[in-house]
């Protein structure tokens, strides 16, 4: 239960203000996004197939629900190593001169994590 308020607080602070939307608030966005993906899918099931026992949901469901947790697990892994990324440059790109390229290398990293992945 706190996880769920904790992450629906992180995306309403983020998405709310449209003046501070950036591209690292919309990835903390995704990735809080993805991670109330994962508790909403797994938490429940976990809980019922303990109480209930094995495949409490019926099949469909079940996979369904291992599905939206492995989907969930990638998102956020994936938006961590693209924060990790985007942190580094705007590290490496700091000051007015730096300010005119951050489009240009944005795009770079997005094209080259599209393909790497």
């Amino acid at each position: 239960m706190l996880a769920v308020a904790s992450n629906v607080v992180v995306l309403v602070a983020l998405l709310g203000r449209r003046r501070t939307r950036s591209g690292a608030h919309l990835l903390l966005a995704n990735l809080a996004s993805a991670d109330l993906t994962v508790i909403l899918a797994a938490v429940p099931t976990a809980v019922a197939s303990r109480v209930l026992g094995p495949d409490p949901v019926g099949s469909l469901a079940c996979r369904f629900v291992h599905y939206a947790v492995f989907v969930g697990v990638y998102v956020s892994m994936y938006t961590l190593v693209v924060l990790s990324v985007f942190g580094f440059f705007t590290e490496l790109m700091r000051g007015a001169a730096a300010a005119a390229n951050r489009k240009r290398y944005s795009d770079l990293i997005v094209r080259v994590l599209r393909n790497c992945f």
